[in-house]
């Protein structure tokens, strides 16, 4: 999806430095601008509450990409993965239900 000053691109395969990164939706702000954001949504419904190493994944793709927010959005995670998210202060937490739209809808994007 592309708007006037913003893209949403989902599955979105990169490398750097040799390491290919895949991305789940990729948001950007401000095109080209000297205030271009970028966030990124690592989403996964699986029935296991998800757990720390992937918190570590995504903290590398936040890096890689030089994201400004990285975000988990998956139903339940572990007390190691609740942990290793407070470590990291570019990461968020959506907890999603069945109900759950996406990412986008639930989070209010805002760039100042």
């Amino acid at each position: 999806m592309v708007g006037k000053n913003f893209t949403i691109e989902t599955n979105v395969r990169e490398k750097f430095s040799g390491v290919t990164h895949e991305i789940d939706v990729l948001v950007r702000t401000n095109l080209k601008s000297d205030y271009e954001a970028i966030w990124i949504f690592e989403c996964k419904n699986w029935s296991e509450p998800v757990d720390k190493d992937v918190v570590t994944v995504l903290a590398d793709k936040v890096e890689a990409w030089n994201a400004n927010k990285g975000f988990l959005v998956a139903k339940r995670i572990t007390s190691g993965a609740e942990a290793q998210l407070k470590k990291y202060p570019r990461l968020g937490f959506i907890r999603c239900s069945e109900s759950f739209s996406g990412p986008l809808i639930d989070v209010q994007l805002t760039h100042v």
